[in-house]
Formats: structure tokens, sequence, C-alpha cells
């Protein structure tokens, strides 16, 4: 009983730790060899095993799969908010950025620098070239709108 316990922690702990299926491969020895060893430690026939053994390694199995797909499909996305999503954006300059000053960009005012170190004024129409430390480096923009 203490192998299925373990295997069925060490099934938790893959679900939540996302190992890439090392943790859901020991779950899975650790269900079948428990549910193994509690079926012929209590005098059933070896042919109980593909039911008290097998299928609950199978369903154990068929979750780490399911997890490990569903977590390395995420792995490749891009996260969709963060300052990083201000690169490419047209902003408003609000007020003197000597050398730092703010900028209002997608509803928000943002602190920002000249990536150009040049002098930029209220009003003008700059774009968001990078993200560094919450400072958003910033440079004139010659086309107006979005860059991207």
């Amino acid at each position: 009983m203490a192998l299925g316990a373990v295997g069925l922690v060490l099934l938790i702990g893959e679900l939540h730790l996302s190992t890439g299926g090392a943790l859901g491969a020991l779950a899975v020895i650790g269900v079948v060899a428990g549910a193994a060893v509690a079926t012929l430690a209590a005098g059933a026939s070896p042919l109980f095993l593909v039911p008290f053994a097998v299928v609950p390694g199978g369903v154990c199995a068929s979750l780490v799969v399911y997890a490990v797909r569903n977590t390395s499909r995420l792995r490749g996305r891009v996260p969709l908010t963060g300052p990083h999503t201000l690169v490419g954006r047209a902003a408003s300059v609000r007020t003197t950025i000597d050398p730092v000053g703010q900028v209002f960009v997608d509803g928000a005012l943002w602190r920002a620098r000249s990536a150009q170190a040049e002098r930029l004024d209220i009003d003008e129409e700059v774009v968001v070239v990078a993200v560094r430390d919450m400072t958003l480096l910033v440079r004139r923009n010659a086309h107006g709108g979005f860059l991207l």
C-alpha cells in the first residue's frame, strides 16, 4: 500500500511541478508495483494483476502523458501580458524626457528614457524600442501609429 501511496504523491508532484515526466514515470511504477504487491500479498491469483495493477497504472500513465503534453505545449508560448508587450507601440510624451520623463502608452503612464540620449518634448510621438527595469526606452516616431 505504501508503494501505491508514494506513486500517487509522485503523480501529484508531477502535476504541480512539471518535471517533464520524470516524477510521472516513477509514479506509474509505484502505482503498478504497489497494486501488484498488494494483490499478491492478499493471496489473489496472478490473473487479478491485470485489473488491479495494470488498469490503475494505465490511468496513471495517461494522466502523466496528458500533463506532460499540456505543459510542453505551454512552454513555447510568449506571454501575452507584461511590459515587454509594449515594444513597438506608439506613445505620447507627457513630461519632457531629458534624460528621464513619462510617456502615455496603452492607457497608462510609464517612466521613459530616450534610447538615443536625445531630449524629447511634451506631446511628441515616440515608439517604444525596449523595456529595461520597468523603464521604457523610446525614440522619435517618424511613421506615426504602430510600428509592428
